[in-house]
């Protein structure tokens, strides 16, 4: 009490926790940081295992619809309709992987991803959204436990600080009081 400093996180609690939502996001989360982040992401997309793992069987059952509702659909009606299609499903889709294989892993495919994710907004999205949860979080903070995590930042981190803070304070009140 009377100490200068003393409750100054109190007093100032909503500019304290405007500034901290400012530095994270100045520090951690500018719109250029997320767009490498995105970026090196990008590079590390490997859709061939989901691909080679994706149920295709949607595909196919699409396809044969689409074959019963065309002029041919009475033709494979004569030979046994749906079901005659049935012994061309494990050909169709191991047929249809391969194909989105070679889709996925063309140097087109890359280029349009890249083109998508360079054109889309999802890193000011994601700055957006990381801003809120930052902001939300901090609205749930009260003055006291802002205190207290500055205080264990302090004592964790910035302990050396104190330490040479009151040695050299205790030294310079030693030189000044020897020269009164």
């Amino acid at each position: 009490p009377l100490l200068y400093g003393s409750g100054v996180i109190e007093r100032n609690f909503e500019a304290f926790k405007s500034a901290i939502l400012q530095m994270i996001m100045r520090e951690f989360f500018t719109k250029e940081r997320l767009d490498a982040f995105l970026q090196d992401e990008e590079r590390r997309i490997d859709l061939k295992p989901l691909i080679e793992t994706g149920d295709f069987n949607p595909a196919f059952d699409a396809l044969v619809e689409s074959v019963m509702e065309s002029k041919f659909g009475s033709a494979v009606q004569l030979f046994g309709g749906k079901e005659a299609l049935e012994g061309l499903r494990e050909s169709f889709i191991s047929k249809l992987k391969g194909a989105l294989l070679g889709v996925v892993g063309s140097e087109t495919f890359a280029t349009q991803l890249h083109t998508l994710l360079s054109h889309s907004s999802f890193g000011e999205d994601m700055q957006k959204t990381i801003a809120q949860l930052i902001a939300t979080r901090l609205e749930q903070l009260d003055p006291k436990e802002v205190k207290r995590i500055v205080e264990q930042l302090i004592a964790e981190h910035l302990g050396w600080l104190v330490l040479w803070g009151g040695v050299f304070g205790g030294l310079i009140g030693l030189l000044s009081s020897l020269a009164l």
